[in-house]
């Protein structure tokens, strides 16, 4: 009988060493990448996707959003998932939400208001959450808030006369702004509009380490790396960051080499309603 005890004892010591083991691994990670997206082509994308969709948008127009924050091991992807049974509770974010609906916002109007917090808490956050400073919806989502304060592209942008226009960016320019801001690789990703075959800017990522420093990013894509520029963006075309959602537009918008003097007046124009807007939301910002 005590043979019997003592092999079940035993057992179930390496079964929950193995347990934790794996658990260790699966939820193993060096980097936060934090990743940000440009509202006006995420809407564009989605508009397209259903002529039934619509958009939901910041009230600040030109400022970048959170899309999330990302425990990455390095070389690889992920982890994610780590722990299913860790529900997302709204009411956690409570103190934030109002914050959250505008620079966490869910662009997809067609699904619940809390469906992307849900999403990224579930896939990311529980991750996350290994950390104290992140270890709960409160703390994650803050800190989400507090980067898009302190590294939002829309700023870091302008101090290289990078804003929304009608005009075209080579993307080595989008990396380097960056760069030389930040002093760390950022990654830029694009999509390819389907209809009018341009090329858009859509998320930046900027990387931490588990001390929340700023390091350089390094995606795991081979095809992220292009002349020493990681992205994703092809080198060959302008980059455009549109200053409106592209269904309001049409191709013969992105032909910046016919512009009317009537098109030069108007981005002048929204040159400096764009640096207004970004004064206003520095001001918030440093509140």
């Amino acid at each position: 009988m005590n043979n019997n005890i003592l092999f079940i004892y035993l057992f179930l010591i390496q079964f929950l060493s193995i347990w934790c083991d794996n658990y260790n691994e699966d939820n193993d990670w060096d980097v936060l990448v934090f990743t940000q997206r440009w509202p006006l082509t995420v809407c564009s994308q989605w508009i397209k996707e259903n002529s039934n969709h619509s958009c939901r948008l910041p009230d600040y127009e030109d400022i970048w959003t959170v899309h999330g924050i990302w425990p990455t091991k390095s070389g690889t992807r992920g982890p994610w998932n780590c722990d299913d049974t860790w529900k997302f509770n709204e009411s956690a974010v409570a103190p934030i939400e109002s914050d959250l609906q505008e620079f966490w916002i869910n662009i997809e109007k067609n699904t619940a208001l809390t469906s992307l917090w849900e999403h990224e808490w579930k896939k990311h956050g529980t991750c996350a959450a290994v950390l104290p400073q992140l270890n709960n919806e409160l703390k994650f989502f803050k800190q989400g808030l507090e980067w898009i304060k302190m590294f939002n592209m829309k700023s870091i942008l302008l101090k290289y006369n990078i804003i929304p226009s009608l005009n075209g960016y080579e993307v080595e320019n989008i990396f380097n702004s960056i760069k030389n801001v930040l002093n760390h690789d950022p990654v830029v990703q694009c999509v390819v509009d389907k209809e009018s075959k341009e090329t858009l800017i859509s998320e930046i990522q900027i990387c931490f380490d588990r001390s929340f420093n700023l390091i350089d990013c390094d995606p795991v894509e081979k095809n992220f790396r292009k002349d020493g520029i990681l992205t994703d963006c092809s080198l060959k075309k302008k980059v455009f960051y549109p200053n409106k959602v592209l269904s309001l537009l049409n191709a013969e918008t992105f032909d910046s080499d016919k512009k009317s003097s009537f098109d030069e007046l108007l981005e002048t124009r929204n040159y400096w309603i764009s640096i207004y807007k970004t004064i206003k939301f520095l001001i918030w910002a440093t509140i």
